[in-house]
This record gives C-alpha cells, sequence and structure tokens, in this order.
C-alpha cells in the first residue's frame, strides 16, 4: 500500500506487516532543494520504519551501539536498500542486520555520522 504525505513523501506497508516512511520535505532530516504545492525536489531523505502495530521502531544504527529511529540523509540508492530490506524481512531481527551491514552514502556535506 502507498500513502502520500502532504507532497514531502509518502509511506509503503509490505506484505510482512512492515511499513517505511520516506520524507524529504523542510523540517526532515535531507536536503531539499525547492518545495512547492505541486513538486518537491530533494537530493537526500529521512527515513523511519513501522512494526505490524503502526509503532515506529528503533533500528537504524547510530554511535556507541545504540539505534534511532529515523536515518536521514540518505540518497536514492540507500533508499532503495532499506526498501529492500525491510521488505524482505520476516521479523524485527533480520531488519536490524540488515541495516547494521549497510554502507551508507550520506547526501549532505555537513551532515557527519
Amino acid at each position: 500500500m502507498f500513502e502520500s504525505n502532504m507532497n514531502k513523501g509518502m509511506n509503503m506497508k509490505f506484505q510482512n506487516g512492515y511499513e517505511v516512511s520516506i520524507q524529504f520535505g523542510q523540517n526532515n532530516y535531507c536536503t531539499t532543494i525547492s518545495q512547492s504545492l505541486e513538486r518537491t525536489i530533494s537530493t537526500s531523505a529521512e527515513m523511519a520504519i513501522y512494526d505490524h502495530n503502526n509503532k515506529m521502531i528503533e533500528v537504524f544504527p547510530s554511535y556507541g551501539g545504540n539505534t534511532d529511529s529515523v536515518e536521514g540523509w540518505l540518497g536514492t540508492d540507500d533508499v532503495a536498500r532499506v526498501i529492500s530490506i525491510v521488505a524482505n524481512a520476516s521479523n524485527r531481527e533480520q531488519i536490524e542486520v540488515g541495516l547494521a551491514n549497510m554502507r551508507y552514502n550520506k547526501h549532505d556535506n555537513n551532515y557527519v555520522k
């Protein structure tokens, strides 16, 4: 299922019950080039993942072994990788391992992770 979010992103819910949120407008962790009512252009996006109960889950790796609920400044290739990991997972652990093994390519020169 696809759901749009005020011309600044979308959600995708998969058959396995997990859902990804891809946001790329102003006030998101991304680099937005321009935004109007008709069109938003961004070089990166932020993502979140929801479980079977529509609860945001903290699965993105962060410093110190902790996890975050949102990952920002992802380019199109990274967004595609996250979608594939989530869509093909049968449990949260598979998502965590897939994300931990990803080589991120951040798309913002001012952002360091």
